[in-house]
């Protein structure tokens, strides 16, 4: 049964926290997104999907597969039209599973998408990245951000990964040792997220 928790979350930009819903998305039932654009439905139910849950607005879904599945769940991902912009982060080490409530190890996964609408992530500090001359919803419709994260220590092996045109690539930083790294910081390529979820070991209270 899928649960649904209040989820203590901290936003960065501020000392406030505050809660928020979530549950985890069953990996034996379809998840269908109604306002979410045409093609994402078919990427987030793909076959090779471990896990998956919910935050408010915010859906992450992940997946595990090798280089060749992997290059064609990115063809179909650089199809997508009334998105944003196209973009795939590239993470050193091994892709974990898990949602925020979790206190286990998760699970091993090798990429993982994101989706969540423009203006949710807007209005919550969280950065947008559009193409140059990618398409615009229609009028009435959503603006949504989907992006795609992927590992490098998993089953990918990334040379032969088949990139399509239209997907900007960016790699991430490793992680500097204290004595590189000016006041023991994290120097990243960029942050893929300015609201993280912070997770007590204590049960979330169940909404009704």
């Amino acid at each position: 049964m899928s649960k649904t928790l209040l989820v203590p979350t901290l936003v960065l930009t501020s000392a406030v926290q505050v809660f928020a819903a979530g549950a985890d998305h069953r990996v034996d039932q379809p998840v269908y997104l109604g306002k979410a654009p045409m093609g994402v439905n078919q990427l987030i139910n793909n076959a090779n999907r471990v896990h998956g849950f919910w935050v408010n607005a915010e859906d992450r879904f992940f997946f595990s597969g090798d280089a060749s599945v992997f290059s064609l769940f990115l063809k179909q991902y650089a199809a997508l039209e009334g998105i944003a912009g196209h973009r795939l982060i590239i993470h050193p080490g091994k892709g974990v599973a898990k949602s925020p409530w979790d206190d286990g190890d998760g699970k091993s996964c090798d990429w993982m998408l994101e989706v969540a609408p423009v203006s949710w992530r807007e209005g919550h500090g969280g950065e947008i990245f559009r193409d140059k001359d990618g398409s615009r919803p229609k009028e009435g419709e959503k603006e949504y951000l989907v992006e795609l994260h992927a590992w490098t220590k998993g089953k990918i092996y990334i040379k032969k990964v088949k990139f399509p045109k239209g997907v900007l690539v960016v790699h991430e930083e490793k992680k500097k040792s204290k004595k590189e790294a000016p006041n023991n910081r994290m120097n990243r390529s960029r942050k893929t997220s300015r609201v993280r979820f912070a997770h007590q070991r204590q049960p979330p209270a169940r909404l009704s």
